[in-house]
């Protein structure tokens, strides 16, 4: 029998056990309570993480295109500001492009039809009104405007573009007289381009596309100058995207583009455009380019393709190729093989180098064999004890293939490239074509010999022209261009084309010689003018046949280039023949006659003959005939009119001069008197 006081330890023992339990369960119940409570948190937490990253994915991908529009029409609505167009003008201010106020008309159809609907007025009736004032088609516009899309009408839809200030004015009286004023019509400030001139110069100004871009020409290639900085206006909208009715708006102000000065004369451009257009006609020609230049800058003052187009409307065709074809400036964006005009430069090369002078003879059959090719002289006549400046007036091919055999093709080749032909002159016109040139890797004798004269290269018109107002300018090679000043604000730029050219790049006295011997060829021609000093030369060519190799058969290009006064020149021209229909396409016959009338006419207008042409014709004279007479006799004629002289050989009689008797001399030239026993 146990004790009391084993008992009462036994019963202390057992609390101990039981209590523990007790600790324990309640201390993991407690622990369950805190992980139940961290779990719960957890997944609440990983449930939101989860929703947000749902709805961002759904926002930013799903629901991009609702989501932006909502943004677009709510408080406010964005509308852009048409720039005003900056201005072109000519050399003298006179405006040539300018802008008039029109609008575009937009209409929030949300706002106008909830509107038309609370004051029971029929929206058809009103879109048909409207229809009739802006001269359109009722049904289309009608559906046009009530096009629903996911539901609803549109927000922002164009009525129509480039819409006359007194049609707008009869649209707001419409809106106002049906108390629709200021709920849902838009009018938006817009420009239109007007040409004054309409034709003149077309494709070297260039027109734009009804949206204000420019096109072609001067539009074009200034485009980004001209069009200047649109504006942005905002327009309150309540949270459904409801244009508010309030004419309260906040803006950004457009910046006008710059104004551009033009190189051109208006009045000498209207001149030379009437000339090329009878010229066209007289000749039934495929086409006719003249370009009048300052040689002494590289400014056109006049350049006229013809055919044209008129400027305010430039789509006179159907057919899209039609009107590009119109829009085209023959004078940068086509070559064309020269022809004789390039036998100045040949003969600039040969003198230079020293392969042939002015007084060496030469007899030339009417033709020359290269290679086994048969070339020809234009006239398929011999000449016999030919110089240079014979064959020059004679335009002897066989002359010049002897000049480049004697060059060779290196040498050849280094001319071409001095000159800048087959390479972009940078002309500030669009579409400037590079030409042509022949490499001297792939050229052959047979080549060598046909470039001499002016074939088998191609070049383009500012190409040839910067070149030949080198040769007369004293070597000068000034970059054409037809952009003389840039003007904003009162701060005038030049344009890029405008360079400075501190040296000459050809040798001046050789420059010299060769215009004085091109002077003499116009002195023999059909553009010789009484008094005046004219050097050029003119050119006929065949037109290659690109699609059966060749030439085509009667196709021709006519040219002549040419400059004045031709010691001092102040303009020259260059005039392009493009297969003349008539009965000749002989430069000398078709192309002198119009020559003649350009420089009369520029010469009138410009008034050259004030100062230079007046006093050329003051001290000038044809050269006396004095061959065969005794060389005493011959010098005394010289020496009475005023010319110095230099005796060539100890003959007793004179066997010729140069210049040639009947050439139209200075008082005081230098005449080489040629003697024989």
């Amino acid at each position: 029998m146990k004790s009391a006081i084993h008992e009462k330890v036994g019963h202390g023992r057992e609390n101990y056990k039981e209590n523990y339990k007790v600790r324990k369960k309640k201390k993991e119940l407690k622990r369950i309570k805190v992980y139940t409570r961290y779990y719960t948190i957890y997944a609440v937490f990983a449930l939101l993480i989860g929703y947000v990253t749902f709805n961002t994915f759904r926002i930013m991908l799903l629901d991009k295109h609702d989501i932006s529009t909502k943004m677009i029409y709510h408080g406010v609505r964005k509308k852009k500001i048409m720039a005003d167009r900056g201005e072109i003008f000519d050399r003298n201010g006179k405006m040539i492009a300018s802008n008039y106020k029109v609008y575009r008309l937009e209409v929030d159809m949300r706002t106008l039809k909830k509107r038309a609907d609370s004051k029971e007025i029929d929206i058809k009736e009103i879109i048909y009104t409207m229809a009739d004032i802006l001269e359109m088609d009722k049904e289309v516009l009608y559906k046009k405007l009530m096009k629903e899309y996911d539901g609803e009408l549109t927000q922002g839809t164009i009525i129509k573009g480039k819409v006359e200030e007194d049609k707008v004015e009869k649209i707001k009286a419409l809106m106002k007289n049906n108390e629709l004023h200021g709920y849902g019509m838009l009018y938006f400030d817009d420009n239109k381009r007007f040409y004054g001139y309409e034709s003149l110069g077309a494709q070297m100004i260039g027109h734009v596309n009804p949206q204000g871009n420019g096109l072609n020409g001067v539009e074009l290639y200034y485009d980004d100058i001209l069009k200047g900085v649109d504006g942005i206006k905002l327009y309150n909208i309540d949270k459904n995207g409801y244009l508010l009715p309030t004419e309260e708006t906040i803006e950004t102000e457009a910046i006008k583009g710059k104004d551009i000065y033009m190189t051109i004369d208006t009045v000498l451009q209207n001149i030379i455009e009437k000339i090329a257009q009878d010229a066209l006609i007289d000749n039934k020609a495929k086409k006719i380019s003249i370009m009048v230049m300052d040689p002494n800058t590289g400014e056109i003052l006049a350049l006229a393709n013809k055919p044209d187009y008129n400027l305010n409307d430039p789509m006179p065709f159907q057919n899209f190729d039609e009107n590009m074809e119109l829009w085209k400036n023959r004078a940068v964006n086509d070559s064309f093989e020269p022809g004789s005009i390039f036998k100045p430069f040949t003969t600039y090369a040969g003198l230079k180098e020293g392969v042939i002078n002015q007084t060496e003879m030469m007899d030339t059959k009417g033709y020359v064999y290269v290679n086994g090719a048969k070339l020809w002289n234009w006239d398929k006549a011999p000449h016999k004890n030919q110089t240079l400046q014979d064959a020059l007036i004679k335009s002897s091919n066989t002359f010049f293939v002897e000049i480049a055999q004697r060059l060779g093709k290196e040498k050849m080749m280094e001319y071409i490239d001095l000159f800048g032909f087959g390479k972009k002159v940078e002309v500030d016109l669009p579409g400037e074509s590079s030409g042509i040139v022949m490499s001297l890797d792939t050229m052959r004798e047979v080549d060598l010999a046909t470039i001499s004269f002016g074939q088998t290269n191609t070049l383009t018109m500012v190409q040839f022209m910067r070149a030949f107002n080198a040769l007369v300018n004293g070597g000068y090679l000034k970059t054409p261009h037809v952009v003389k000043e840039i003007k904003h604000d009162d701060i005038i730029e030049k344009p890029k084309a405008d360079k400075v050219v501190e040296e000459p790049v050809l040798d001046p006295a050789i420059c010299r010689q060769v215009t004085n011997m091109l002077e003499n060829v116009i002195a023999k021609s059909g553009a010789f003018i009484e008094g005046y000093h004219i050097a050029g030369k003119t050119g006929t060519a065949q037109k290659p046949d690109y699609v059966k190799g060749g030439y085509k058969d009667g196709a021709y290009i006519s040219s002549l280039a040419a400059a004045a006064p031709a010691d001092n020149p102040q303009v020259s021209i260059l005039i392009s023949v493009d297969e003349p229909g008539g009965d000749y396409y002989y430069a000398g016959t078709i192309i002198t006659p119009i020559a003649k009338k350009v420089f009369l006419e520029t010469f009138k207008y410009l008034s050259i003959t004030n100062d230079e042409i007046m006093n050329v014709i003051l001290n000038t004279l044809n050269l006396p005939d004095i061959e065969s007479k005794t060389t005493e006799e011959g010098i005394k004629v010289l020496v009475e009119n005023g010319l110095n002289y230099e005796q060539i050989g100890s003959g007793k009689y004179v066997s010729h001069t140069i210049p040639e008797k009947g050439t139209l001399v200075e008082k005081g030239r230098v005449v080489k008197v040629y003697t024989f026993d």
